[in-house]
């Protein structure tokens, strides 16, 4: 019977000293409340990504070119080259190339009316494909400012400042993507 009580006692003590030391830890509430969890969600589903809201991409990693079937020869069978770059990267390859980009869409660039009596700001960021004869290929919104007025005020000047200068012969491209940040504030 001794030996019961004993092992009883040990129990209890290793409960009470498991909950004290879970609670520290901030797991639970011994209080009666469940503590809230920060939970990080991920959805490794294969799908099309929506042209808003998609996470910001890391805008100076450079995509190694795929092989993919060129729209622009007769046959589709040769393979296209592209790549992905920030519209305010500092590669040497590109600089002097992304400066007319650049050039060209800071002539046009206004921050749209109903945007600016409304007060509204934020920070759109977006990505662009340009072809390897200057045509605008795509553009779409991967960050939101929040503001529908903003976000089209974007996708409204890359569309205007098209066509773009060809690219140039010594990058080798199919097409290139640049990915830029529009930052709208209000002084």
């Amino acid at each position: 019977m001794p030996s019961r009580k004993i092992l009883a006692f040990c129990v209890i003590i290793s409960l009470t000293s498991h909950m004290v030391i879970i609670s520290l830890a901030g797991m639970i509430e011994l209080r009666g409340k469940p503590k809230a969890q920060n939970v990080l969600m991920v959805d490794l589903t294969e799908s099309v990504p929506e042209p808003i809201e998609k996470p910001a991409e890391n805008p100076d990693k450079k995509e190694t070119p795929a092989p993919r079937n060129n729209p622009d020869s007769a046959s589709g069978a040769a393979a296209v080259r592209e790549d992905t770059v920030s519209l305010s990267s500092a590669d040497e390859r590109y600089v002097p190339y992304l400066r007319k980009i650049k050039r060209r869409i800071d002539q046009l660039w206004v921050y749209p009316p109903r945007a600016a009596e409304q007060r509204e700001e934020g920070t759109t960021v977006v990505k662009f494909t340009i072809n390897r004869n200057g045509a605008l290929a795509e553009s779409w919104v991967i960050t939101s400012s929040g503001s529908e007025l903003l976000d089209q005020g974007v996708i409204s000047v890359i569309k205007s400042a098209h066509p773009y200068e060809p690219l140039p012969a010594n990058l080798n491209l199919s097409r290139l993507h640049i990915v830029a940040t529009f930052d709208y504030r209000l002084k």
